[in-house]
Formats: structure tokens, C-alpha cells, sequence
């Protein structure tokens, strides 16, 4: 019978030998040979752990010791499967291979046709172990994800099906990407039949789940609109002639199947480019615009305004786009048009030169961000602030893709020495993230400004847009923390310094949202800093407990930019709430061997109810119970918050549950729209 000793040796010596497995199948070798020979020490009759010690010596070419840890592997266990063990190193074997093959294709020492053709030829158990392992898939997928795209804004789809089939990827981001590029493809190439085959074999990818349904109806009409169009593809190259005919086809299908809001940024981007086209030939190019749309004046009019914003702002010459629309104001008075198409004419003119104004004040391309929302503010909404927004947003993207082509959007994780490959200084991209939070800010703000007459739709749109604006910040904060805790001795670190250092201080929900991930799956970031430096060894708990207290000592810094703090602070409540949650355990075992008299919830309410209380935040009950779900906790908490509680409209008594008449004033309870009342409502 073993003694109390040696179960415990037996114990620990089980735990190194999982340990050691792990890194195995995450390639960290001398981390696993380390594991290994504890749990030998500990354990000299685990023959696993013998065996593991062989394999590793082998594959580092220590043969003398692989052969004498082959024996006392064999000696212990005569039944032990070292083909299973052997099949493990082959497969980090390929792997190694993988990666070095994957880092010279992103270092630009290998051609994209010579890395397509390495990606067939990779056997199915390399693909197999990439699928099962977080950052090698990460990395993988990248390095797909970059040849696939390269070859898409080539418009080269032939091959693509071949290279993709065996692969186990995701293929909503191709389908963007595609979706990004279909108008300059079908206007410019003649490889729509190679592009409607590539169309069949993403369908067949795709799996018909709820999620995935929206990509199939989208590839269905590609597909529909690739057939249609082929035969004008085939009969010109005039790149005006084809997106006119494309116009028409996607006009025809709107109508037939009366899904209007799916085609409009198609038809949107196809008029954007017919009116830049024509925009360089002045008289001529006026009449060509009347007539490209085979419909009466009227019609072309409204066609023209709901496109004019975007092709201005996406023009390489601006003024070409307002001497246009004044050419096509005065052929309008020349054929005798009714005054009110003339007067909408001269709307468009004042809102293409508040627009030009805007862009010629901007000091730099990224005021011109922030300077094109204000033209929708100082209008008041009046011209087209959805189509005003998004190209906002499409700026952002382009600077983005010109960065990093769509590498950086794709991984969400950056990297500075990327930015730094591509000789873009960091002080541009600080520059270019601060313009993103005004924007990010300012679209908040303007979502909720009544005085902007937009209707509920147009506010969601306007949050969506600021939403996909933050990623990007997002994204960059998720970069630099990987960088410094990849590349510095942890431990020495603060850590809500390194998760909100001083540049995010006042745009801090970007470094709360890396938190949330964080805490959420600690063990994805542990991948991703091990995969930046593997000799780095991350203590999770040490840093989720070491956040979840520094976030409790958090509030006095959410009120360095007071203008935003309405924004911040729910944010901070959010992953607050969550933090404390998932340290739950660990903090209640503290407050018991502390012998405290607080508890770890009652901290957390607290800091909720002092900020409710604070003078500069206005924390409403949903704001807090949005927290609460947030975190998982029981929204009852809320009561002990901020009181639901009702009072008097006339003497602001604080009115007793279910009370129908005013104890104070004995006036009946009443509720009151206040957004009806006026100054005669009120008894002063």
C-alpha cells in the first residue's frame, strides 16, 4: 500500500506529465523535456514519461540518451505505443516545416503561386494538427486568408477552388472580400465565367446553418448576376458601356425580387462609378449621364442623389464632380425642367462645397474624418449623413488596407514591427487611432441628437458604424499589449498599465474590451504571447486576479476626458461586473482567510453605487443591469444600486409602490411626456 508521501509524488508527478503533454502538442519542446524529466524524478515508473523524454531527445539528435530512455520506457511497459508517440512528432515535424514555409511567405521570400502550390501539397494530418491547435490555425489561416486575397484583387479565381477544397477554414471573410471587389471585377475583367465557377464551389463550402444563410443568398445572386452579365462582358471592354448594362441587370433583379435594401450598395458603388467616369468630360459627359440610364429626368435625378455624396468623396478630383452637377443644373434649365429639380440641383452644389470646405480645412487626411461628421451635424442631417458616415468609416478601411493590405483587419491582432515593415512611423498610426475615437465618439453623440432629424434605423445605422469604427482601435490595442508582455518580463509589469496605458486613458472602452476577451479566454491570449515568445511562461490567475483588483481602484481615471465619460463608464461597469465574477472563487477564499468584513459582490457594489452617485455620470438602472447580466450576476443586485423607485410630478414626493394618489400634495400619480411639455404645463 503506497504511503501518503508517495501518493502525493504520484499526484504531482501525473500533473507535470499533462503539462508536458500539452506543450508537445503545442511545439514548446524544451518546455515539455523539462515537464517530462519532473515527472520521472517524481516518478521513475512512468513509462510515458520515458518514452516522451526518447522521442524529444531523438528529434534534437541526442541519440545516446534517446536510446537509453527507449529502454527503460520498454523495461516498464513492454505494451506502450510509441507509434502513437512517433506520429505525434512527425506531426510537429510538418509542422515546423509549416511555419517556416508560412514566415517566408509573410516575409516576401516566396511567391503566392509557390505558396498555394506548398498549401495542396500539405498531407491531411498536418491540416488536422493545424485544426487543433489555436495560434498554428491562427497563423495558418493568415497566411490563407493573404494569397487568397491577393489573387481575388487580381481577379485571378481560376485555381482557387483546387487550393481552397481541402482546406477546413472559415470563408466569411473571402466572401467579403469578394463583395468588396464585384463591381471593379465585373467592370474591368473578363473573368467572370472563372468567377461564377469559384461562386458554385464557395456554395458547396458553406454550411446551411442560420448564421451562414444571409452568405448563401448573397452568393446565389452573384452567381444569378455573373450569368446575366457575361454575355455583355464578352461583347465589350468599355468599362462606362459595362457598368451601365450592370445597372440594369441589377435594377431588373430588384424589382423582380423586391429586396431593396440587399441591392443597394451594389447599385450604389456601379452609379458612384458611372458619375466619377463621366465627371472628366465635362459636356459630353453630362449628356452621357442623362441618357446611361435609359429612365426620364426625374428618375435620373433621384438616382444621381442618392449615389452624388459617395462618388464625390471617392473622386480623385472633387471639383471635376461639382463642375459636373453645375453642367447638369444648366442642361436641366436648358430643357425647361420643372424648378423644383432645378432647386434640388442647387442643394447638391451647397452640399458639395460644405463637403469641399470641410476637406481643404482638414490639416491632414485624418481631420478629414471627423470634419466630414461635422457637415452632417452643421446640416442638420439634411443630405444623406447615412452615405456621409459610412464613407467615413470606408476611409478608415482604405488607410487600414494601404497599411497592411487586409492582413491587419483579418487577424484583429497587430503587430508595430508590421506597421514598421511597411515604413509607416507609429506616431501616424497614435495619430490615426485618436481620429477614430473622436469619430467613434462624435457618431455616438450624434445618434443621439434629436435635433438631427433621423429616424430609428438611421440612429441604429449610425451606432453600427461607430461600432465597426472601434474595431480598429480594438485591434491595435490587442497589438501592443501582446508586444510589451511578449517582449518584457511580465511579472515586472502593472498590469492595468500595460491593459490601459496612458495613451487610452480617455479613449479607455477599446482596452476594456481586450479585458473582457481577456478574462473570457485567458488562455487565447496565453497562445498568442507564447507564439510571439516562446520562452515566455504566462501565470493566468495571477494576472486575471492582479485586473480584477487594479479594476476596482480604476474609477478616479475614467474622468480624465469628461465629455465621453457618459460613454466610458458603463463600459467600465461591464467588465467590472464580469472580472469580478470570474474571480469569484479566489476573492471569497481571500475575504475567508482575511477574516474581512466586506465581501467580494459588496466591493463591486460599491463602486457602482458611487459612480451612480458621482455628479459627472449619468448611470441610469439599465445601464447597471446591463452590467450585471454582463458579468452574470442576479440582477436583484441592482436594487441595492439605484433604487427603482417613482415620484410626483407636482412636489417630487418620493412615492410609496403602487400609490395612486401623492401622499405629500394628495394630487393623483400621473405620468407625463416631457417631451410635449411647455411652459404653461408647468405649475411654477
Amino acid at each position: 500500500m503506497l504511503s501518503t508521501d508517495e501518493k502525493r509524488r504520484k499526484f504531482e508527478a501525473a500533473n507535470f506529465f499533462k503539462l508536458g503533454h500539452s506543450y508537445v502538442m503545442r511545439d514548446f519542446l524544451d518546455k515539455a523535456e523539462v515537464a517530462f524529466q519532473k515527472t520521472v524524478k517524481l516518478d521513475p515508473e512512468h513509462a510515458l514519461a520515458w518514452a516522451y523524454l526518447c522521442k524529444i531527445h531523438e528529434k534534437h539528435g541526442r541519440k545516446n540518451e534517446a536510446e537509453e530512455y527507449y529502454k527503460k520506457a520498454l523495461l516498464l511497459d513492454k505494451g506502450i505505443d510509441f507509434k502513437k508517440i512517433t506520429y505525434e512528432c512527425r506531426l510537429l515535424e510538418d509542422k515546423q516545416a509549416m511555419t517556416n514555409m508560412m514566415l517566408q511567405y509573410k516575409d516576401g521570400k516566396m511567391t503566392t503561386a509557390d505558396f498555394m502550390s506548398y498549401v495542396e501539397s500539405i498531407p491531411a494530418r498536418s491540416i488536422a494538427l493545424i485544426g487543433n491547435d489555436s495560434a498554428g490555425r491562427h497563423f495558418f489561416r493568415r497566411a490563407v486568408d493573404k494569397a487568397v486575397t491577393e489573387r481575388i484583387l487580381a481577379f485571378e479565381f481560376r485555381g482557387l477552388a483546387s487550393f481552397l477544397s481541402p482546406l477546413n477554414i472559415p470563408f466569411e471573410r473571402i466572401v467579403l472580400t469578394l463583395e468588396m471587389n464585384l463591381v471593379p471585377m465585373f467592370l474591368t475583367t473578363n473573368s467572370v465565367e472563372d468567377f461564377c465557377e469559384f461562386i458554385d464551389f464557395i456554395r458547396t463550402k458553406i454550411s446551411k446553418t442560420e448564421e451562414e444563410r444571409a452568405l448563401q443568398g448573397r452568393l446565389e445572386f452573384w452567381h444569378t448576376l455573373s450569368v446575366k452579365f457575361k454575355p455583355f462582358a464578352d461583347t465589350t471592354n468599355d468599362s462606362f458601356e459595362r457598368a451601365v448594362s450592370l445597372f440594369n441587370i441589377v435594377e431588373t433583379q430588384k424589382k423582380a425580387e423586391g429586396k431593396q435594401a440587399s441591392f443597394i450598395p451594389l447599385l450604389n458603388e456601379i452609379v458612384t462609378f458611372i458619375i466619377t467616369s463621366v465627371a472628366e468630360e465635362g459636356k459630353k459627359g453630362t449628356n452621357r449621364l442623362l441618357s446611361a440610364f435609359n429612365a426620364p429626368i426625374p428618375r435620373v435625378i433621384e438616382i444621381l442623389e442618392d449615389n452624388l455624396v459617395a462618388a464625390f468623396l471617392t473622386s480623385k478630383n472633387r471639383q471635376q464632380v461639382i463642375d459636373l452637377m453645375v453642367s447638369l443644373q444648366s442642361e436641366m434649365v436648358r430643357r425647361k425642367r420643372a424648378k423644383k429639380h432645378i432647386a434640388r440641383a442647387d442643394n447638391w452644389l451647397d452640399l458639395l462645397n460644405r463637403l469641399q470646405v470641410a476637406m481643404e480645412k482638414s490639416s491632414d487626411e485624418f481631420d478629414q474624418i471627423v470634419n466630414l461628421l461635422d457637415v452632417i451635424v452643421d446640416t442638420k442631417a439634411k443630405f444623406q449623413p447615412m452615405v456621409i458616415a459610412e464613407q467615413s468609416l470606408r476611409m478608415i478601411e482604405r488607410d487600414l488596407s494601404r497599411i497592411e493590405r487586409f492582413d491587419i483587419f483579418l487577424l484583429r491582432v497587430l503587430h508595430w514591427d508590421l506597421f514598421e515593415s511597411k515604413r509607416v512611423d507609429k506616431r501616424v498610426i497614435r495619430k490615426w487611432l485618436a481620429a477614430i475615437k473622436r469619430a467613434y465618439f462624435k457618431l455616438q453623440l450624434m445618434s443621439k441628437n434629436h435635433e438631427l432629424k433621423l429616424n430609428e434605423s438611421e440612429r441604429v445605422r449610425l451606432r453600427e458604424i461607430a461600432e465597426s469604427m472601434l474595431i480598429f482601435s480594438i485591434a491595435s490595442r490587442t497589438s501592443d499589449l501582446i508586444e510589451k508582455m511578449a517582449m518584457s518580463g511580465m511579472r515586472n509589469l502593472n498590469v492595468i498599465d500595460v491593459f490601459l496605458p496612458e495613451e487610452y486613458l480617455s479613449f479607455s472602452i477599446p482596452a476594456f474590451r481586450v479585458m473582457d476577451d481577456f478574462l473570457k479566454n485567458p488562455l487565447g491570449l496565453a497562445l498568442m504571447i507564447e507564439h510571439r515568445n516562446p520562452q515566455m511562461k504566462f501565470d493566468l490567475g495571477f494576472w486575471s486576479l492582479s485586473l480584477t483588483i487594479t479594476l476596482t481602484q480604476l474609477p478616479p481615471v475614467l474622468f480624465v476626458d469628461s465629455h465621453y465619460v457618459d460613454f466610458i463608464v458603463p463600459e467600465y461597469l461591464k467588465t467590472l461586473a464580469l472580472a469580478m465574477k470570474v474571480n469569484l472563487p479566489v476573492l471569497s477564499r481571500i475575504h475567508r482567510l482575511a477574516n474581512m468584513s466586506i465581501k467580494p459582490q459588496d466591493i463591486m457594489i460599491r463602486i457602482f453605487k458611487g459612480l451612480s452617485d458621482h455628479s459627472a455620470v449619468q448611470l441610469t438602472r439599465e445601464q447597471v443591469i446591463e452590467a450585471l447580466r454582463y458579468g452574470g450576476w442576479d440582477i436583484s443586485l441592482c436594487d441595492l444600486i439605484i433604487k427603482e423607485e417613482k415620484y410626483c410630478i407636482y412636489c417630487s414626493y418620493a412615492l410609496p409602490k403602487d400609490a395612486t394618489q401623492c401622499p405629500n400634495c394628495d394630487r393623483p400619480v400621473e405620468d407625463i411626456d416631457l417631451s410635449d411639455l411647455t411652459i404653461d404645463d408647468v405649475d411654477l
